[in-house]
């Protein structure tokens, strides 16, 4: 009797040496899916970010990847793929494994300005775009002691042709460039960075006289000085509410940016669902909105019909800006 107890207790320590082994980093986590299904996650999920660390896109992602590591028990790991306009990590989001293990956030509209001006080895149909948290208000921000109004940046660039230099991280703020010497009449020289915290170091250095960025970087460039001159959308971020539109100075122009998250279009619908899931809930919950609303955007949240017409339609609109000021993007 004693023999037959040790050998079941030697038994039952093996089976809980193995169950434990197994519990590791990489180890499939079940999340259940309102269907009831059971979808198994990797223990540690990569979201790749494709700029650099400290911009308005990889803030946004680093409070998304917190929420989800809570909601679904597996590790969101950011990674930061910067380089091209993002089409480096655009791309890389595309390629990746459609098994839950890498997930992304587009910085919308940069991918919609690639596809249309280039050929790259992504199309947007590569993305299944699963939800958007914040909406961001693109200004013009000027370097100090430089230029204090939008009407003077006009008339020095109609005067010294090229000479203005406009600092952008990707391809929205580039199409934001481009609207503005449209607007304005003259020719200005971007000058492209990886991400737009690259873009922020060089107008506080006063390597480039202007920049399209959003109103999350003026905590920081308005006590050394740097002017925002002008919002491209026509909605306003407080405490900014002084700084005029681009509608207001009688431009017919509304562009906002905004991260979405993706997964590899091809990924199986219970994947999908158990991520979509958890990104609503987020969503819903009022810290997360404090925190965006903490980065100076406007917390807008869209998931499914609503988020999917959106990208169509900035996907219309890039293409249309594009078309109409081509020579700027030769």
């Amino acid at each position: 009797m004693r023999t037959r107890f040790m050998s079941l207790l030697l038994a039952l320590s093996m089976l809980v040496f193995l169950v434990g082994c197994t519990s590791d980093k990489n180890a499939p986590q079940d999340a259940e899916t309102d269907s009831g299904k059971a979808a198994a996650l990797p223990g540690q999920i990569e979201m790749i970010v494709p700029y650099s660390a400290g911009g308005g896109t990889d803030n946004a992602a680093r409070i998304i990847a917190d929420a989800l590591s809570k909601k679904l028990g597996s590790k969101v790991i950011i990674t930061n793929k910067p380089g091209a306009s993002s089409e480096i990590g655009n791309q890389a989001i595309a390629e990746a494994p459609a098994d839950g293990s890498v997930i992304g956030v587009l910085g919308v509209p940069d991918p919609e300005y690639l596809v249309a001006t280039k050929e790259t080895a992504f199309t947007m149909d590569d993305f299944y775009c699963l939800a958007s948290y914040n909406l961001s208000m693109p200004m013009l921000i000027g370097k100090a002691n430089r230029f204090n109004t939008l009407e003077e940046v006009f008339e020095y660039g109609k005067e010294h042709p090229g000479e203005i230099t406009i600092g952008v991280g990707g391809g929205g703020p580039k199409v934001e460039a481009a609207i503005l010497m449209s607007c304005g009449d003259f020719t200005a020289t971007i000058v492209d960075f990886p991400g737009s915290a690259d873009v922020s170091t060089a107008l506080l250095s006063g390597d480039i006289d202007l920049a399209c960025l959003t109103p999350s970087y003026l905590s920081t460039l308005e006590p050394e000085g740097c002017v925002p001159l002008v919002y491209f959308s026509e909605l306003k971020m407080e405490p900014y509410t002084d700084v005029p539109t681009l509608m207001e100075k009688g431009f017919d122009v509304n562009v906002a940016h905004n991260p979405v998250v993706v997964i590899p279009a091809s990924a199986p619908d219970e994947v999908v669902e158990v991520f979509q899931n958890a990104l609503d809930e987020i969503g819903a919950d009022p810290e997360i909105q404090e925190a965006f609303e903490a980065m100076n955007t406007s917390f807008t949240y869209m998931s499914g019909d609503e988020l999917q017409t959106y990208m169509d339609d900035m996907n219309t609109l890039i293409g249309q800006i594009v078309e109409k000021y081509n020579d700027v993007f030769q």
